[in-house]
């Protein structure tokens, strides 16, 4: 005997079901027959497995080690010798086995008629097209204002992001991780974000994906490292511009991806079950997570008021968004109660069978939908309609296109080091998501985990969660003399009154957004963030084309001496008064005393 042996009932339906199941993840690597003819009363009452060694099993120990003979699932071999757990999978193995009739029932109600296995050819082929279209999107967006916000004569520029002497900081690239530490300025910025369009370009074309996948996610990971400056004395400022949860979740899921693509050319070889699972349950904790932060105390979430007015208070509100302000309140109530339903439940659908699955998918689409038209998130609604995708197998997919599956390539062998990768990274993933569910339910952040928290998808960005009582709004004002001012209005911001909101928010303009937000810092008066100043110094100087974050208008030529920041409070125009005024907001008064800067010997000075 060169291979093990299955022996099952063959009389039974859900048994029948279940070795079908097991022997399109197995392959030939186990030989599956039903019980020898016998009297009825005679029939085992368990499965049995006889290997080539001799050693023979029985109930859940022989279903665990048939399973561990198929590829990736050879940590399923040591389950039943696990104190305690072993135990209990033979309870639930006997209480399975005694409900059989009512199981079958459920299991096609759930997983449908068809008990082939499901394969995911159709969801890898649009998961990764989606996946490089967001990076090639990201890095053109990027590659608009780089030169403006990183430059050597930038808002922000590299040099003065962090500390990067590697003497004085031997951890420093462990903590902030980015190709930047190679080389810096104009040169190394863009070639860092032609080196991330160029992996993006290879994943979206299909070819060289793995390589296409690393080099976007490297490229990606060096301007989100930025976010998080290594400690020391020496740092002047960080970066405001990334660590947003799209930003993290861009990399987590580049990152998982490379286990979903073959090294093959052959793009029938199936997609690796561990490797599904791991991007699902990323799903899962991106939208859980997301929806228990916002529930909280004060969230966006936590009444339907909150988030009625949350979509307005928002730095960059939608059009929708904005309308939904003057719904009436049945119909607020419904979508904020859909938006939380299908952020806590949908996701727990996409672990299991198939029915399940691809009614999750379909609420999971639609909150991505709604999150696109309601917020600005930028590519996060696009990602997690991505990953759903795994939720919808070939089967489905064949169903509702009305033509035949994709073949898949019979299931091999995978390397021991590829089973032992994708273990530690669900063991790391399992562990780091515990850990920030406890840090969530103490308020704090553990020591241990604190390193990772910017690569998460639901990271520290907690402005986003706070709902503002108002909506207060940064105004740069620029001048000739103290008496001749004229506002620069950015390009997406709220700030001209007649200027209509997006009709969605997939597009995320980083000055902008931080921009609103450094608002509600000065409404309370606190001092403006560096980068604030450093904005209002390049405006002055008219350097790294920093002019251009505004749209045109006053000041193209001729160069102002003084800058005028002010804060204000904004509100939505009803519809009476937007058809009688055809504005969109109306501005209140100052919140506090206006701030006027200038440059004294090449130094900025408030002016007195």
């Amino acid at each position: 005997m060169t291979r093990p042996i299955l022996l099952y009932d063959g009389d039974c339906g859900f048994c029948r079901s279940s070795v079908s199941w097991l022997v399109r993840r197995t392959g030939d690597a186990v030989d599956v027959r039903p019980f020898p003819a016998a009297v009825p009363d005679e029939v085992p009452d368990a499965v049995e497995l006889v290997e080539p060694d001799g050693r023979r099993s029985r109930a859940a120990a022989a279903a665990c080690r048939a399973l561990a003979y198929a590829p990736g699932f050879a940590p399923m071999r040591l389950l039943p010798a696990i104190p305690g757990i072993g135990a209990l999978l033979e309870v639930a193995y006997r209480s399975l086995a005694k409900r059989r009739g009512a199981a079958a029932v459920v299991l096609r109600a759930v997983a449908g008629a068809d008990p082939t296995p499901s394969s995911f050819l159709f969801a890898r082929r649009l998961f990764l097209a989606l996946l490089g279209l967001v990076f090639v999107a990201c890095f053109v967006d990027l590659g608009l204002d780089a030169r403006m916000l990183l430059g050597e004569r930038g808002i922000v520029p590299l040099e003065r992001v962090a500390s990067w002497d590697q003497h004085a900081q031997p951890a420093g690239f462990l903590a902030m991780p980015s190709l930047f530490w190679l080389a810096r300025g104009d040169t190394a910025l863009f070639a860092t974000i032609g080196v991330g369009l160029l992996g993006a370009l290879c994943v979206l074309a299909g070819r060289f994906v793995r390589a296409g996948l690393l080099l976007a996610a490297v490229a990606w990971l060096s301007f989100l490292a930025l976010a998080l400056p290594p400690a020391g004395p020496e740092i002047e400022l960080g970066n405001p511009f990334f660590g947003a949860e799209a930003d993290a979740l861009l990399v987590e899921t580049a990152v998982l991806a490379l286990f979903v693509t073959s090294l093959r050319k052959d793009r029938g070889v199936r997609v690796a079950g561990g490797a599904i699972l791991l991007l699902r349950l990323l799903l899962v904790r991106v939208l859980v997570g997301d929806a228990i932060s916002r529930l909280a105390e004060g969230g966006a979430w936590s009444s339907t008021a909150e988030f009625v007015r949350h979509l307005w208070t928002a730095p960059l509100p939608t059009r929708l968004g904005l309308a939904m302000h003057d719904l009436p309140a049945f119909v607020q109530s419904v979508v904020h109660v859909g938006i939380v339903a299908c952020s806590l439940v949908a996701p727990w659908f996409v672990l299991a069978p198939r029915r399940l699955r691809t009614l999750g998918f379909c609420a999971i689409a639609l909150l991505a939908a709604w999150t696109a038209l309601l917020e600005t998130r930028g590519p996060w609604p696009i990602l997690v309609f991505a990953l759903a995708l795994f939720a919808l197998d070939d089967q489905t997919l064949a169903c509702a296109l009305r033509r035949a599956p994709p073949a898949e390539a019979p299931p091999r062998r995978r390397p021991a080091l590829a089973t032992i990768a994708r273990t530690a990274c669900v063991a790391a993933f399992l562990v780091l998501a515990v850990g920030a569910a406890i840090d969530a339910l103490s308020g704090t952040t553990s020591a241990w985990r604190a390193p990772f928290v910017p690569y998460f998808a639901c990271n520290a960005y907690g402005t986003r969660f706070v709902v503002p009582a108002s909506h207060p709004i940064t105004v740069i004002d620029a001048g000739v003399d103290v008496q001749r001012f004229e506002a620069l209005e950015p390009r997406a911001a709220p700030s001209d009154l007649y200027r209509a909101p997006p009709w969605t928010g997939l597009v995320l303009p980083r000055f902008d957004q931080r921009l609103e937000y450094a608002a509600q810092g000065l409404a309370a008066g606190a001092e403006p963030e560096p980068w604030l100043l450093s904005t209002i110094a390049a405006l002055l100087e008219r350097r790294g084309g920093v002019r251009g974050l505004f749209q045109d208008g006053a000041y193209q030529t001729s160069r102002p001496v003084l800058v005028r920041l002010r804060t204000r409070p904004l509100r939505p125009a009803d519809p009476a008064e937007r058809s009688r005024s055809e504005m969109w907001w109306f501005q209140g008064e100052d919140l506090v005393a206006p701030r006027v800067y200038g440059l004294r010997d090449g130094v900025l000075v408030e002016a007195r």
